[in-house]
């Protein structure tokens, strides 16, 4: 497995990582955008020709701890499979007591005690490694050919996507610099909220955009904004007169059906009397 892997966290409030290079930043923007109430989740996030592919387990609101396997020109669209051997690594790690360890009832991963900044253990944190690797010792199979960038669409920031049931696509990698994967065995109202919420920014982003390329695309930008506010207003007030215009429309017909049953009312009168009229003669 051709990869460079990192262990981050932040076990004592405070941020470290091994090894502890340029891509420190990377993670703490992507840390911070976690979600709080999914204790395993995983972020693939690319960087040009770069693929991070970051387990991340919450051991509580505050604190958590990340693991980062990162690859070059390669890409694993099965999310599924990554997203498991993630946890199982994670499992595997407090299973071993290292970094990690069961909380008294066997149920909950904490951080070891000793466990402060991650840099001061180095014998333990190259066990976690070789764990790690052992873990993923298989995943060159999964491996393809990273696709080229493709620079004539803008790429959003994040999506959010579910383990088992969205594969991580060419469409999706070309479309999103960050994916989000949580798990959908059990989809909580915190995981749609979750999804719900990245697709509204999402779509609003969009719009954003679409919006200034129109204005940018004119040669005079005042008259495409004089233009815009010119529509807004007539839109404004075709909102203001249709109901009105409705309840004019309506007025009319009705006045149209009196005084055609007042003509008709009439020329029955008139008919009549003219029946009438010659019944007497008759006589």
């Amino acid at each position: 497995m051709n990869c460079t892997i990192y262990i981050w966290g932040n076990p004592n409030d405070k941020y470290s990582q091994v090894p502890n290079d340029y891509v420190r930043g990377i993670f703490e923007k992507l840390a911070a955008k976690r979600c709080d109430d999914c204790p395993n989740m995983m972020m693939i996030h690319r960087d040009n020709n770069s693929m991070y592919y970051i387990g991340m387990l919450q051991i509580d609101t505050q604190h958590y701890l990340g693991i980062t396997i990162l690859m070059s020109n390669v890409i694993i669209y099965d999310v599924d499979t990554m997203f498991k051997l993630m946890k199982w690594t994670f499992e595997e790690l407090a299973k071993q007591n290292i970094i990690l360890c069961y909380d008294r009832k066997g149920q909950i991963i904490i951080f070891r005690s000793h466990i402060d900044d991650l840099t001061r253990h180095n014998e333990e944190l190259d066990t976690a490694i070789e764990i790690v690797e052992r873990m993923f010792s298989d995943i060159d199979e999964l491996c393809k050919p990273l696709p080229p960038l493709d620079y004539s669409r803008s790429n959003t920031e994040f999506t959010t996507i579910f383990a088992t049931t969205t594969p991580a696509n060419e469409e999706v990698i070309k479309s999103y610099t960050t994916i989000y994967v949580i798990s959908d065995v059990k989809q909580g109202k915190v995981q749609r909220a979750f999804s719900i919420a990245s697709t509204i920014y999402i779509d609003f982003k969009d719009c954003v955009n679409v919006s200034v390329r129109w204005v940018s695309s004119s040669k005079d930008t005042f008259a495409s904004l004089s233009v815009f506010r010119k529509l807004m207003a007539m839109l404004l007030l075709i909102t203001l007169i249709t109901p009105f215009a409705i309840l004019w429309d309506l007025l009319v017909i009705l006045l149209f059906m009196v005084v055609v049953c007042i003509v008709w009312g009439l020329v029955a009168a008139v008919g009549a009397g003219v029946i009438w009229a010659c019944f007497e003669v008759l006589k």
